[in-house]
């Protein structure tokens, strides 16, 4: 007759019950991570690009006014408009 042999796990099941349940936590924090750290990167929309120096817009805007690109009135309201934006950030 058996008494309920192997029924109760005893400290050893308990031990085993709580290494898989963090093993589960852990797996999917790594799943959840490792997803937004994908998102992040492929959904990068280049912040640093898009944040060009001053000196450097400013540059580029002489650049265009010594090639002739721009009358020096237009020169004048783009730069205007640049240093008001760069105010602004």
């Amino acid at each position: 007759m058996m008494w309920g042999y192997g029924t109760y796990p005893g400290w050893p099941g308990w031990l085993m019950v709580i290494m898989m349940t963090a093993a589960m936590i852990a797996f999917w924090a790594v799943i959840v991570v490792g997803t937004v750290a994908a998102l992040r990167a492929f959904t990068h929309t280049g912040r640093e690009a898009d944040t060009l120096s001053e000196s450097a817009a400013e540059q580029v805007l002489a650049t265009r006014f010594a090639h002739g690109e721009l009358t020096e009135e237009q020169y004048r309201s783009q730069l205007s408009v640049l240093r008001q934006v760069h105010r602004v950030r």
